[in-house]
């Protein structure tokens, strides 16, 4: 588990298929396993909802086992927030939730972010709006 203790109660669509989490932590990696088999690419999905507030879902995906994943947030000027995973990473699609908070807990400000993804063969950054 990485991050903060707080609970949330999220509902995720995937492939049309609907599950509802009754208690997660705001801040966490899982894998839902009726996403079917490994993927054949890595790769960063948009988050949704985005716009959002005050927390959204990133979703990615990697092909191959033991691979190691780092996914942090950046402001505009290109400085770390937060990092959401930093760790080896089985294959397997993935989501994450991040709750708007910066490595101390404190909440940032509503405005433009981005969320890059990173391993040992694929970058890819994307942006997300929070709006207050």
């Amino acid at each position: 588990m990485i991050g903060t203790q707080q609970v949330l109660i999220l509902t995720i669509t995937a492939y049309n298929k609907t599950t509802s989490i009754e208690s997660i932590p705001v801040v966490s990696t899982h894998s839902d396993e009726t996403w079917g088999t490994i993927p054949e690419v890595t790769e960063l999905r948009e988050n949704y909802p985005n716009p959002f507030n005050p927390t959204t879902m990133i979703s990615f995906s990697i092909p191959q086992t033991s691979q190691f994943v780092k996914l942090a947030i950046y402001n505009l000027k290109g400085q770390k927030v937060t990092t959401l995973v930093g760790e080896v990473i089985s294959a397997g699609r993935r989501s994450v939730a991040w709750d708007g908070k910066d490595e101390n807990g404190n909440r940032v400000s509503q405005g433009i972010y981005f969320y890059k993804m990173d391993t040992s063969n694929y970058s890819q950054t994307k942006k997300m709006i929070l709006m207050k």
